[in-house]
């Protein structure tokens, strides 16, 4: 697979191919796993990074990110620490292709990645914390669905377990649009009844105004 790195056509096609094993792939040697995952996402940052040659450039790219997510998801105890990092290198790289579905599926990953909540522990990582606030918010304002904001609740409590919740709200804004975001969403569903989803993600928004309770600077906001 290295050899045909540089012929899209030729990739795009291997894609094709190990699609057609999701089934199985959960089975995968976890060297192999690794191995395309950091292949597949250097396809996808260098795609992302150039103008369209031919066809769609999100065409080329969402066939990168479907085994991205397949990968990812198929084999959740094999995604160590520094494949965990080398997944994060897509999400501050050029966005302009990105589709609907890239961005859907980039945000289901990311709430996949549990050595995410290990990275970003420290508050020294604002910048870091910051750009994947950025995303989460890019993404669902690009998908505005209920299923992506279900992800986006996950990430954002993968963020937020292990870091003072206090000093995050103190230096990042960007933490403060997620928070009236989560706010905003809750009270417009707030009488919801039925829908099973909504319920879901309404019980996570429960669970993360519980995190927030008892943090000096976050009183005011939950008040």
């Amino acid at each position: 697979m290295q050899t045909c790195k540089s012929n899209e056509d030729m990739v795009v096609m291997i894609v094709q191919i190990i699609s057609c094993f999701n089934s199985i792939s959960n089975k995968m040697d976890v060297t192999k796993v690794l191995e395309w995952i950091k292949l597949f996402s250097e396809r996808l940052i260098e795609s992302a990074s150039v103008q369209p040659k031919k066809g769609s450039q999100s065409s080329y790219m969402e066939r990168y990110i479907f085994i991205i997510e397949l990968l990812v998801t198929k084999n959740l105890e094999k995604i160590d620490r520094p494949i965990t990092e080398k997944l994060l290198k897509i999400y501050v790289s050029e966005t302009k292709h990105f589709s609907k579905t890239i961005w859907y599926k980039l945000l289901k990953i990311l709430a996949h990645l549990l050595h995410l909540q290990d990275i970003l522990s420290d508050i020294n990582k604002i910048d870091k914390i910051n750009e994947m606030f950025d995303f989460i918010l890019n993404a669902q304002k690009h998908t505005n669905e209920a299923l992506s904001f279900l992800y986006f609740m996950r990430v954002t409590m993968l963020l937020t377990k292990k870091i003072s919740k206090d000093e995050l709200y103190k230096q990042s804004n960007q933490f403060r649009f997620v928070l009236h975001k989560i706010a905003e969403h809750f009270i417009q569903n707030l009488n919801v009844k039925q829908d099973e989803l909504l319920l879901e993600i309404m019980l996570y928004e429960i669970d993360f105004f519980r995190l927030l309770m008892g943090h000096k600077e976050l009183d005011v906001f939950l008040s």
